[in-house]
């Protein structure tokens, strides 16, 4: 008892410290971020740590995978998100109203066994509630009352009469629905066989009264449908919606807490097993709260996981009654956190963590600490809490991990929650113990073999103990059996970096293209990847996929998107590749394999660049630039020799910035990406020194240096040395400033020096030359630039 007590009291003091620290953590910088990118995230995350089930956008939080709220599209990452559950409210209300349409149109026409079947499978679909269920039922007790001579016109009017009825309320037209309602209470017979409508339609009467917060009149209207039809079908609904009406209301004269009481006491004895029972329950703990029984009412909401009126109850308690309730508030929205169904309940469960960890008594977090080390769920929610919703310091991490081996040495691994197995795996993971964190992975795996949390943290444990086959078996293993995991995403992302560390570029590049991660797939296509492993990966299946590529980089943003296969991308990357490598030949025949259409589409913006001159499309570059390269190489003698290759490194310099840019792969973000989101943590060895050659090789002006100073170094005496060395100064300097990326290259080859110094070197070797006055000026304005550079 003596070592629990200490333990207690050594969490207990934890939770001080980081409940504290949690409190103050100030809000992110909320700027334009590139997120859906692996080498270009602005945030830099660790994607061996999976996603958590929700992003609290409002709170601006940047954890595993970061979400700026002004973009969209990112929810993908997340099991829970408001944008998919409203798509999906919104999804369901277009179909029932689609469906109710159309059963409607049926029943005018007599086919009620068709409108039935229409109700009947709506309510199956979207499940058994509300209307759907009425009208299910409704077309059921229709078919019994009109029994085997079939519906008569009697019927059949007050049926299409309800039907239309139901169709406005479910439209949100109530003042129709209720003028048509009360059409079918005035002209049904007494006791006729269409008598069963009216009593609905006094029910949906009363629910329309209910609707517009006309309590007492709900309950007069009910209790008038239970009087003249005491054994109706809609008998148990009435109850517990009398019940709702009598007890709910805020003020005492709304209230007819009587009526209520009756109510509830009528819908436990008559429906001892109703699935209105939970409600019954809230309802008599609304009751208790009235009357200041405060600890039942407390417990059965508790139960029944009400937050919202736990919480309110605790607003009138005071005391130990008080430190008791605000614990066990605080361990139920933990334990909402790991279970809640949707987005809406995923931020309340936040929230009211929120709430309550405000000022907390040292009762309260003695009592919650108990709570955490007696109940593995609480446990689990509470460290799911610190891991995704709070800062992820080092010493945070150890608290987390004292706590961890705490509740090991209280409770046999099989007793634990799978998430809470998991979560031990995540902390020894951040603790870089990536043996601990495989090996609880696998226990876990062990008793739920595909539980797709513990694939991913075993995969990423594996990766970074570069066991690279079997990070990627356990990756492949969650895409491939939890087909509706939201680890999807973040899975895609770590399972693409493992392949890239095992040198399996197309299985990288698949995984790039199933996320839609066109910078990567860019990155790969343009840079990383050889023109030897794009064509392996062309003779993948995964190359016979289609994909989609924007085309608003232009400020074309309703253009129709380009739609192609993959290995049509990857064949025009692969021309323009062989176009920079200077394998004419090779590179004509890669860009002719796509058709000629498609291919004007994935060049366009080339010619129409307004940051300098239009550059040609690629095949005209390739026969151009051919022909120039020929001419300087079969060119005999010192003067036809360097006029040859001034000509040459002239077209670079000539014919536009886009002269053997991609715009198809980059969509205009080639410079941004590299000069503002380059993800270094997400980086092999080799990447910089591949990034470094490629833009030498990618950009036209360090082309054209690089060819005019050969052409003078090479050919001093030619005629046309000096326009060469003059024109490598004037592509030098427009590297120096061309991008960020370039600027930064400065450190190491100073594009400004090497400007003026041509520009200088100029003026003394030809002193007399008509370009030696403007070598002069630009030698004096290219240093005043160069100080004012940043």
């Amino acid at each position: 008892m003596k070592n629990i007590y200490c333990t207690i009291r050594y969490l207990s003091a934890l939770a001080i410290t980081a409940l504290a620290q949690t409190a103050a953590t100030p809000a992110s910088a909320c700027m334009s971020y590139e997120l859906n990118s692996v080498h270009f995230n602005a945030d830099k995350p660790d994607f061996g740590r999976p996603p958590r089930r929700g992003a609290i956008t409002s709170h601006y939080e940047h954890g595993s995978r970061p979400v700026a709220e002004e973009i969209s599209g990112f929810y993908d990452h997340f099991e829970l998100d408001r944008e998919r559950d409203k798509h999906k409210a919104d999804k369901r209300a277009v179909e029932v109203a689609r469906g109710m349409t159309a059963a409607e149109a049926l029943s005018v026409v007599g086919q009620w066994r068709q409108a039935r079947a229409i109700y009947e499978g709506l309510d199956r679909r979207f499940g058994p509630s509300g209307n759907l269920r009425d009208l299910s039922d409704t077309m059921n007790e229709a078919e019994r009352a009109a029994g085997l001579a079939g519906l008569s016109p009697t019927l059949s009017r007050a049926l299409a009469t309800y039907l239309k009825g139901m169709a406005a309320y479910e439209d949100g037209k109530h003042a129709e629905s209720r003028v048509l309602f009360d059409a079918l209470c005035k002209d049904t017979p007494p006791a006729s066989e269409a008598d069963f409508l009216r009593a609905r339609a006094l029910y949906q009467k009363a629910s329309l009264a209910y609707e517009w917060l006309d309590f007492p009149r709900a309950v007069d209207l009910y209790q008038q449908l239970l009087r003249e039809y005491p054994h109706c079908a809609r008998r148990e609904a009435a109850l517990i919606m009398i019940a709702r009406s009598g007890i709910l209301p805020a003020t005492d004269e709304g209230r007819r807490l009587e009526d209520g009481r009756t109510a509830l006491a009528a819908l436990r004895k008559d429906y001892p097993t109703s699935r209105f029972l939970p409600a019954a329950a809230g309802l008599q703990a609304r009751i208790d709260t009235l009357n200041e029984r405060y600890a039942p009412a407390l417990r059965s909401y508790l139960a029944l996981g009400d937050l919202d009126s736990v919480e309110e109850v605790c607003r009138s308690l005071s005391g130990p009654a008080l430190h008791r309730g605000r614990a066990e508030l605080l361990a139920a929205c933990m334990r909402r956190l790991i279970t809640a169904p949707t987005f809406k309940a995923y931020e309340n469960a936040i929230a009211g963590i929120d709430r309550t960890k405000r000022n907390l008594a040292r009762e309260e977090i003695t009592l919650f600490h108990k709570r955490v080390l007696n109940d593995p769920a609480t446990a689990a929610g509470y460290l799911y809490y610190r891991l995704n919703h709070t800062p992820g310091h080092a010493a945070d991490t150890k608290r987390l991990a004292a706590l961890a081996e705490t509740l090991t040495a209280r409770y046999r691994v099989a007793k634990l929650p799978a998430l809470l197995q998991v979560e031990i795996a995540e902390i020894h993971y951040h603790q870089g113990q990536y043996g601990r964190a495989a090996e609880w992975a696998s226990r876990c795996l062990r008793q739920y073999r595909d539980y797709d949390r513990a694939l991913y943290v075993r995969g990423a444990a594996r990766h970074k103990l570069k066991l690279l086959p079997q990070a990627a078996a356990d990756f492949a293993t969650l895409l491939r059996d939890c087909p509706k995991s939201g680890l999807r995403a973040g899975a895609h992302e770590e399972a693409a970096l493992v392949a890239e560390n095992a040198d399996d570029w197309g299985t990288a590049l698949a995984h790039y293209f199933a996320l839609e991660y066109r910078l990567d797939v860019a990155y790969l296509l343009d840079v990383r990847m050889t023109p030897a492993q794009i064509e392996a990966y062309l003779k993948s299946p995964d190359a016979a996929q289609q994909c989609s590529l924007p085309v608003g980089w232009r400020g074309e943003e309703n253009a129709k998107p380009i739609v192609c296969r993959r290995s049509e991308l990857a064949a025009f990357a692969l021309g323009i590749r062989y176009l920079r490598n200077e394998k004419w030949d090779t590179a004509a025949q890669w860009l002719k394999r796509v058709p000629a259409g498609l291919s004007r589409r994935l060049g366009r913006g080339r010619a129409d660049w307004d940051g300098g001159h239009p550059s040609p499309d690629p095949l005209t570059a390739v026969r151009e630039l051919r022909a120039l390269d020929l001419a300087a190489r079969r060119a005999r003698g010192v003067k036809a020799r360097g006029d040859a290759l001034f000509r040459y490194g002239s077209y670079y310099y000539t014919h536009g910035t886009l002269l053997l840019y991609n715009p198809a792969l980059w969509q205009g973000q080639r410079e941004v990406g590299f000069g503002m989101w380059w993800n270094d943590r997400a980086l092999s060895k080799q990447d910089a020194e591949l990034v470094r050659a490629y833009m030498y090789e990618h950009e036209s002006y360090a082309r054209s240096e690089k060819i005019c100073l050969s052409a003078f170094e090479r050919y001093p005496s030619s005629p046309t040395a000096p326009q060469a060395l003059y024109r490598a100064a004037c592509a030098a300097r427009k590297l120096a400033s061309f991008n960020a990326w370039w600027r930064e290259e400065n450190h190491h080859n100073n594009q400004w020096i090497k400007s003026i110094r041509m520009m200088k070197q100029f003026v003394r070797r030809y002193p007399r030359h008509p370009l030696a006055n403007e070598a002069r000026k630009y030698a004096r304005v290219f240093n005043d630039e160069r100080k004012g550079s940043w």
